[in-house]
């Protein structure tokens, strides 16, 4: 199918997990704003994005009508510009980091955002890497006055907010701690680990991010 003019194609392979789509996905954008295309190309995105892609991306700049949806099928092109990833995934650049703080952030108008909360992040609604006594954690954790978050649960921007406010943040590996790009340099990660399985990617994002992580391994 032959589509007339040029377009910037927004996508790789786990575009569908919520750090992938935030870490590897939206900085890709930065590049298209770096050359002066951002306003120019219509982008291709994958079909049936989740409502978070959809806001995440308008909050960025990038309004609906300026969206194609592609289902899988054969296109045909006039220009194509493929926005390279920033860095190898699990290990963000710099750049990245500045540059979603400074667009969502931004949009957001969480400049001088007060580092006071604590959070507990939660996997209740996800099919793996669960805490297997988080009842009596969370009696532990609220006790220390922590809030019990889990993300899947909030809007995009809920979440940007929430974070922004993050003193120290508590949780089991998983997507949902991708949102410490958003917290304040001075936050704190703990994240908890199964003995089997250790992932470096938080420690390298919360390098990125000026702030403190430390991580404790469960049985």
């Amino acid at each position: 199918t032959h589509h007339p003019g040029t377009y910037a194609l927004l996508g790789i392979h786990w575009w569908r997990g919520y750090y992938h789509w935030v870490l590897d996905v939206l900085p890709r954008l930065s590049l298209l704003e770096h050359c002066q295309l951002q306003r120019s190309v219509r982008l291709i995105v994958p079909a049936d994005m989740a409502p978070y892609q959809y806001e995440s991306l308008k909050l960025v700049g990038i309004s609906s009508d300026r969206m194609v949806e592609f289902s899988g099928d054969h296109w045909q092109v006039d220009s194509l510009y493929f926005p390279s990833p920033l860095s190898l995934t699990g290990n963000p650049s710099p750049w990245a980091v500045s540059w979603l703080r400074e667009r969502i952030m931004g949009a957001l108008e969480l400049d001088n955002p007060t580092a006071s909360r604590l959070l507990y992040i939660t996997r209740r609604d996800a099919s793996q890497r669960k805490i297997t006594n988080e009842e009596h954690l969370v009696d532990v954790l609220v006790k220390w006055g922590f809030e019990v978050i889990c993300p899947g649960e909030l809007s995009f921007a809920d979440q940007v907010k929430l974070f922004s406010q993050a003193r120290i943040v508590i949780g089991p590996h998983g997507a949902g701690l991708a949102n410490i790009v958003f917290a304040p340099r001075t936050a704190t990660l703990i994240e908890l680990f199964p003995a089997n399985f250790i992932n470096g990617c938080y420690w390298a994002l919360a390098n990125a991010c000026g702030q403190a992580y430390t991580f404790v391994i469960g049985t």
